[in-house]
């Protein structure tokens, strides 16, 4: 009989990315242990995707990958990294970011066109100026 499953991290957000229940197992290819899968729904575009839960638990996998280049763009344009462009933008902030930075990456954002019903609510809750 196997390990039971760890349920834990059912409702917890990682980046972009809410789990929302189990997907699936693998065994991984030397066949000693397994990979299991979690369904997440995307806060950015609403997709929902399984994702490892090691590649969740360690931040390797953020969201489902819908806005990827027009993240690393408003990254680069606001002088801050991929990962800060989503915690400002889904409201998950980790650490400490200053309203100047909150706004230009809400400008940039704005500017490219960043699509996303989850973005654009965002968009609109925070003044640009």
């Amino acid at each position: 009989m196997g390990r039971k499953r760890d349920e834990s991290i059912v409702g917890e957000t990682y980046g972009a990315l809410r789990v929302t229940g189990y997907s699936h197992s693998v065994t991984k290819p030397n066949h000693v242990g397994t990979r299991t899968y979690w369904q997440c729904q995307c806060l950015l575009c609403g997709q929902m995707t399984a994702v490892d839960r090691t590649n969740l638990i360690n931040g390797s996998s953020t969201s489902c990958g819908c806005q990827f280049g027009l993240r690393q763009q408003v990254a680069h344009l606001a002088g801050v990294t991929p990962a800060t462009v989503t915690e400002v933008l889904t409201g998950n902030l980790k650490k400490i970011v200053t309203q100047p930075t909150v706004a230009k990456v809400m400008g940039y954002s704005r500017q490219l066109g960043i699509k996303g019903r989850y973005y654009r609510d965002r968009l609109e809750e925070i003044e640009v100026g």
